[in-house]
């Protein structure tokens, strides 16, 4: 796979001191992680993870690939992503626990030094991460699935997401499929209001797409949330050879 055209985000040296960074506004920190998110689709070892998950596929009982992933990622920024570490960026990966269930999984990067510094509450980025193909069900979960009253974007206008923020990531793995049709089904979901509507609705000219440095596969929708907007940057990463 040729990701050779892929475009990182230009990126100014943060301070030295936490003064200076507590300063700096949500768009900066924001850039930085968007640095980071392409850094790693660029430079990952794509048949290593390739070959993890073929290994994942044939194990008996429930997949985990989502999962396994997530976790790949979190271990390519702790080794091979050295500027992450001397910013002082932290990546976690934190379970959501509800009625003693296992629940959903967010890839969240936080700062010490990036704060409210209204309410001094630390703010972070959380990404939802979702298993994409062509099949309609994958578009739904990432979306919403009206049977489940559940999907990756809904989440963010019923209560359960960035509540505290006005904005957030989804990032697609696409495990198989072309990523443009893909691309083109999620769009076409999105246009498409929810149960809970006006929350959650795209506004006028909501979708920008090629958002992110002009990459083809990334794009933003803009929703109405608590009268107010709320944006969503996508990123569809292909993660088979």
């Amino acid at each position: 796979m040729d990701r050779e055209y892929i475009r990182l985000p230009k990126t100014t040296i943060m301070p030295d001191s936490s003064r200076k960074k507590r300063t700096l506004n949500d768009d900066f920190w924001i850039n930085l992680i968007h640095y980071h998110l392409l850094k790693f689709y660029r430079e990952f070892n794509i048949t290593e993870l390739n070959d993890l998950i073929e290994t994942e596929k044939v194990k008996p009982g429930r997949k985990h690939i989502e999962d396994l992933i997530k976790d790949y990622m979190k271990t390519w920024f702790e080794n091979y992503d050295r500027r992450i570490f001397f910013e002082g960026i932290v990546v976690n990966l934190e379970p959501k626990v509800k009625y003693n269930q296992p629940g959903f999984y967010d890839i969240k990067f936080e700062h010490s030094d990036w704060i409210n510094n209204d309410t001094l509450k630390l703010k972070y980025y959380s990404v939802e991460c979702k298993n994409l193909n062509s099949y309609n069900p994958c578009i739904n979960e990432y979306v919403f699935n009206a049977s489940k009253k559940d999907g990756g974007v809904y989440r963010h206008f019923n209560g359960k997401y960035c509540q505290e923020n006005n904005y957030g990531g989804m990032l697609g793995f696409v495990l198989a499929g072309d990523i443009n049709k893909i691309k083109d089904a999620l769009i076409l979901k999105l246009k498409q209001p929810f149960d809970n509507s006006p929350e959650g609705d795209l506004i006028d000219d909501g979708i920008i797409l090629d958002s992110i440095e002009g990459n083809n596969f990334t794009f933003n929708s803009k929703h109405r949330r608590l009268k107010d907007f709320f944006t969503l940057h996508h990123f569809l990463f292909k993660v088979y050879a």
